[in-house]
């Protein structure tokens, strides 16, 4: 909806949440965006916590997600901590919940994630199995 100064007010998808004040563009731009940025992210981090912190599944069986802690979502990557022995169950179940969760925003795409385990976080850490193992990254 167009206001009397020629900005829009929306509501973003997904949500009830009204976004005051857009230009056109970012109107424009509002549906996808929102969706990528925040609805389905946000959907995601909820499923990651919450079977880190019950320690199961949805339906029922221990989650290896039990060993593992979030603490930082940035642009696209979720940040989190577990014991090192435990990094390639842990990284297998993260990708496995993150595509899943991100399927109903995307029922036409193809959706792939990748998790690296690093001693220190960097932008340029590569992903890497060896003998069935996530290797660890260590710069």
């Amino acid at each position: 909806k167009r206001n009397q100064d020629g900005l829009y007010e929306l509501t973003l998808p997904g949500t009830s949440i009204v976004r005051r004040g857009a230009t056109f563009c970012a109107a424009a731009n509002c549906g996808f965006q929102t969706l990528g940025t925040a609805v389905m992210p946000g959907r995601v981090g909820w499923l990651l916590t919450k079977e880190c912190f019950t320690g199961r599944k949805p339906d029922g069986t221990p989650s290896p997600l039990r060993y593992f802690r979030p603490w930082n979502y940035v642009h696209d990557s979720f940040m989190g901590t577990c014991p090192i022995e435990a990094r390639t169950e842990v990284s297998q179940r993260l990708e496995t919940v993150m595509i899943e969760g991100a399927q109903p925003f995307l029922p036409d795409v193809t959706v792939r994630c990748e998790t690296v385990a690093m001693t220190r976080w960097s932008k340029s850490a590569k992903s890497k199995m060896v003998n069935g193992e996530l290797s660890l990254w260590t710069g």
